[in-house]
Order: structure tokens, then C-alpha cells, then sequence
């Protein structure tokens, strides 16, 4: 598989670090994200309905603005800061995309973990197909 390039690594990696800065900055976001954690996924019906994606559009955009807001403000504040500030800002900086990927590897390993835990397609469909070949046919 091909590789995107490293910009678009780095802008998405940005932007998600920003995005879960900008949630944690917010009052009670630790207890918001803990509390749809420990809701789990919502159930088939609830997706399929229209509108079940507007409150998560909603949040998003809020995250975004937030961050948008957040970054501005420090590119503001770095105008004229010596090097030896500089040199901090990127060692936060390193520190927080260190955070990111360790983020990113544990939620791959769940991901892995839940595609364990799913049965197989396969399985559901020979059931299917069986459930249908053992009802009877009209006419006979």
C-alpha cells in the first residue's frame, strides 16, 4: 500500500493533536469523553437514522474552531520569543506528537482486538443462505 506523503501526516498529526488539546482545555471534556467511552457504540438503528451524525459533525466543528483559535493564538505569541524559547516550544512540541503516536498505536491495537472479537461475514451469510434453503417453498 502506498504511503501518503509526509505533509499530509504531519497536518493531519497536527490537527489531532490540536483537536484533543482543544478538547482537553475545555472544562469537564475529560468527563464528556470518558462518559461516550463508557456509553460504547451506538446501536444499528441509532446510525441509521437521519440526523444521528449531526451532534458529531457538531462536536467536530467545535473541536476545529477551537483549535483554529488556539494555534492563531500561538502563532501571536511567538512573534519575536528568543531561540531558547523556540527551542522549548519544540520540545513540547516532540513530546506531544510522542503522545499522538502512542495514541494512535493503542487505539490500533483495539481496533484489532474488536476485529477479533466480530464474527466473520462469511459466517453470517452461510446462516443466511441456510435459514433460506431449509424454508419451504411456495407450492410444495
Amino acid at each position: 500500500m502506498k504511503r501518503p506523503p509526509k505533509k499530509t501526516i504531519l497536518a493531519v498529526s497536527v490537527a489531532l493533536a490540536g483537536t484533543s488539546s482543544a478538547l482537553a482545555a475545555d472544562e469537564g471534556s475529560s468527563q464528556r469523553v470518558a462518559e461516550k467511552q463508557a456509553a460504547g457504540p451506538p446501536a444499528r438503528t441509532e446510525m441509521t437514522t437521519p440526523g444521528a451524525t449531526d451532534p458529531l459533525v457538531r462536536d467536530f466543528d467545535q473541536a476545529r474552531q477551537a483549535y483554529l483559535a488556539k494555534r492563531d493564538a500561538a502563532k501571536k505569541s511567538q512573534r519575536g520569543i528568543s531561540e531558547a524559547d523556540r527551542q522549548a516550544v519544540r520540545e513540547r512540541l516532540q513530546v506531544q506528537r510522542d503522545e499522538q503516536i502512542r495514541a494512535r498505536e493503542e487505539l490500533r491495537q483495539q481496533l484489532r482486538e474488536k476485529r477479533e472479537q466480530l464474527p466473520s461475514h462469511r459466517d453470517l451469510i452461510d446462516d443466511a443462505r441456510e435459514r433460506v434453503r431449509e424454508r419451504p417453498r411456495r407450492g410444495e
